[in-house]
């Protein structure tokens, strides 16, 4: 599984490993060999803690820190300390030659995921840096599929946001879980906050096309057309509302029937001040009729 995330993924794990015994540093050594990672050693904790403040700054953080808590807070406690802090990703493994309960109980308030004594580090040492490494590789994993799922809602969010329609999606409460500006804009709100987790105010009927009048807030009305459907929305279901202000259409259709009204009546008026003419000259009539 570890060569499959270095395959896909590009990452060579790192793993650090801190130990001021040459003997004890030799032979842990010998066993992470083994393993298809990157190894740095250190004889002393100040000299590790330096680089990997660097190597952490730069986002090359290691996976697995080895090191020896022999008593409660010293420097390999303290080093523990300080990566839980600046390195809360970074996994401690402790091998120790001096198992200790006091040492151990402040093992585990620095978070370290496993406690070794240093005769059981070659069977079991390798195998927890590969558990922790698959683990933090997963992690990595995760990560990246939640940023690009972030990465496309806000890409579809800007989308949204740019649409001339009002787009709103509410719960099954009707309270706003999402709103973009033409919708604000219709609904004579300043901004999203100013309605988001509010109860939606217009009506709507599921896979009906409404048209509704609302105010406007300037003493005119809004002729608003109101589109909603059933949808998904992080698993939930809610309803998805479109908002079209179709003021200026209906007021242009309004325009265009009382010029054909005008229109209408201009005619009428020709015709009858046509007919009158024709009525007070019936000498023209006469004389078109019966030639003399």
């Amino acid at each position: 599984a570890m060569n499959q995330f270095i395959s896909e993924y590009g990452i060579k794990s790192r793993v650090v490993l801190v130990q001021g015994n040459d003997d004890y540093r030799l032979m842990l050594e010998r066993i992470l060999k083994g393993g298809n990672f990157s190894l740095v050693t250190y004889k002393d904790h100040k000299k590790a803690q330096e680089e990997v403040s660097v190597k952490v700054l730069k986002k090359q953080a290691p996976d697995v820190v080895i090191l020896d808590i022999e008593k409660p807070n010293d420097e390999g406690s303290q080093f523990a300390k300080w990566l839980m802090d600046f390195s809360p990703n970074t996994s401690v493994i402790v091998v120790t030659a001096h198992p200790d309960p006091a040492a151990a109980e402040d093992a585990a308030m620095v978070r370290v995921v496993d406690y070794l004594p240093i005769v059981m580090a070659d069977s079991e040492l390798l195998d927890s840096v590969r558990r922790n490494i698959e683990k933090r590789l997963l992690l990595y994993s995760l990560s990246e599929t939640q940023e690009n799922l972030q990465e496309s809602q806000r890409g579809l969010s800007q989308i949204i946001d740019k649409t001339m329609d009002g787009v709103v999606i509410i719960d099954k409460a009707k309270q706003i879980l999402y709103v973009n500006g033409a919708a604000c804009k219709i609904m004579s709100a300043k901004n999203k906050e100013e309605v988001m987790g509010t109860v939606f105010p217009l009506s709507y009927k599921i896979d009906t096309v409404q048209n509704i009048e609302i105010p406007a807030g300037d003493g005119e009305t809004k002729h608003i057309e109101v589109r909603a459907q059933s949808a998904e929305w992080f698993d939930n279901a809610v309803a998805m509302i479109m908002l079209r202000d179709m003021t200026d259409v209906v007021r242009a259709k309004d325009l265009e029937m009382r010029l054909v009204q005008a229109d209408k009546l201009a005619s009428i008026g020709t015709l009858a001040a046509g007919v009158a003419h024709e009525i007070n000259n019936p000498s023209a009539v006469l004389t078109a009729n019966f030639p003399v």
